[in-house]
Order: structure tokens, then sequence, then C-alpha cells
């Protein structure tokens, strides 16, 4: 069984009015879910069930919780802090860059004060995306190579506490 609650990010997609947005699974699986609720939501809009209203108290069934951006040219932070009826709690910290680049002009992007617990990455590519990227945490590069159009993956990564975390995306 699982120590603390769980929050996963487990779609990325765009919505019918061209919004951007993610949803996070969340569960727990030994004593259930007590509450959820937003910390931050920078550009972003949080629905779902949050803050207890609408899940019953100590379900260990998933909860899907979904942040979309408000600003699609800007990036997007939610964070929310899942409780579980023992007291354990679990951060969950995704945060939504969407990045348009020229050929041949490498594009930059960092984040800071990324909760220790976080230490996935998920890319999901475009229908005429890019086939390699590199992602630096804390000065460890980790180098994602052979993507194809439309694909999603995630990769593991491990930084500091409260680290940095930079994106970038180049030929």
């Amino acid at each position: 069984m699982l120590d603390r609650p769980y929050c996963e990010m487990t779609f990325v997609g765009t919505n019918a009015n061209g919004e951007k947005y993610i949803e996070m699974t969340i569960h727990d699986l030994d004593s259930g879910l007590s509450n959820i609720t937003v910390l931050q939501d920078v550009n972003a809009t949080v629905t779902g069930h949050i803050a207890g209203t609408d899940f019953t108290v100590g379900t260990t069934a998933d909860v899907i919780v979904t942040g979309t951006k408000i600003n699609q040219a800007e990036s997007a932070v939610v964070e929310l802090q899942i409780t579980d009826l023992a007291g354990k709690i679990t951060v969950c910290y995704p945060v939504i860059t969407v990045e348009h680049r020229t050929v041949g002009q490498p594009v930059t992007n960092t984040h800071y004060n990324i909760p220790e617990a976080e230490s996935n990455v998920t890319i999901k590519n475009g229908p005429s995306g890019i086939q390699s990227m590199e992602v630096n945490v804390n000065g460890d590069k980790y180098q994602v190579a052979g993507l194809q159009h439309n694909e999603q993956i995630t990769i593991s990564v491990a930084g500091k506490p409260l680290g940095s975390a930079t994106v970038v995306i180049s030929d």
C-alpha cells in the first residue's frame, strides 16, 4: 500500500475553446482522501473535486482535478495539497508550459521553487513537433531525442529541494 496520497498528471490536451489543460488523478488507497486544497493557481482555472466538496470523504477511488490555462501564451502553475484521513499530505505541483519556436532559434524556459517531491517531466509533442530537447534540473542535463509527432512521454528527473528546472528546446 501507498504511505501517502498520490497525484499524477494523467492527461494533457486542448479543449474545444482552444485552451490547454491538464488533468490530475488523485487517490489514496490507504485511509482514503480527506481534502484537496488549491494552494496556487497562476494563470490557471482549477475545476473538479476540490476542497472536499465533490467527492465522498474517505474515498479510495480516483478523483480528477483539471487545470486550464487562462492566457495561452504564458506558462501556468497549479499547486494542490492532498490530505488523507490519516493526516498524511502530498503536494502536487504540475507546471504547464507551451513553447513555440522558429527553426534554428532555441527556446529556454526556467521554472523556480519546484517542490522536491516533483520528479517527472511530461512532454507532449505537437503535430509538427520537435525531434529533441534538453531538460536541465539544477545542472543535471537530461537529453530527450527521437520524439515523434503527437508523442507524449514522461521522464524521471530529480533535483535539489526548491531548485529550478530549465527546459531548452533546440534543433
